[in-house]
């Protein structure tokens, strides 16, 4: 896999968010982003998800690739996982 180049996960929507504003946190504490746009709420959860969203998608690549027998089930279930999870993140759930 590639390095990374953005800041690291995970991101998180920031205590201040409003109907109106939310903050995007880095895990770091630093803001990756301010949104204003409608609907914010889901443009946040979207937003703050990126990162797992990425690694779910890099995790069933590298599976897709390398995927030579059952055995490798264990593999798929993991990146599953890690989708399902991102998913939900980035739909709010």
């Amino acid at each position: 896999m590639s390095e990374m180049k953005h800041t690291p996960g995970p991101w998180v929507i920031g205590l201040e968010t409003t109907d109106d504003t939310a903050q995007i946190i880095g895990h770091d504490g630093g803001h990756i982003a301010y949104i204003e746009r409608d609907p914010v709420a889901a443009n946040a959860n979207l937003i703050a998800a990126a990162p797992d969203l990425l690694l779910a998608l890099k995790a069933f690549k590298y599976w897709a690739d390398t995927y030579t027998s059952t055995r490798d089930a264990l593999r798929c279930e993991e990146a599953t996982a890690l989708a399902e999870a991102a998913i939900a993140k980035a739909e709010g759930r």
